[in-house]
């Protein structure tokens, strides 16, 4: 997993992903690790508030 703060880096980096004729594949895998970061946030995220929601509906037994 890709630690939060990377997401900050890549924001404030001044990043150009394509120069003609080719492509900065370095820029790129910075801004490809910073979504997978994001997602794995989000996703971490979501999964914590279903948790959180069925231990509720379970304690409510």
């Amino acid at each position: 997993m890709v630690p939060k703060n990377h997401q900050g880096r890549c924001l404030q980096a001044k990043l150009i992903y394509y120069h003609e004729p080719t492509y900065d594949n370095k820029s790129i895998g910075e801004f490809n690790k910073a979504i997978d970061a994001y997602i794995s946030s989000i996703l971490k995220r979501n999964f914590e508030i279903k948790k959180d929601l069925l231990t509720f509906q379970i304690g409510m037994k």
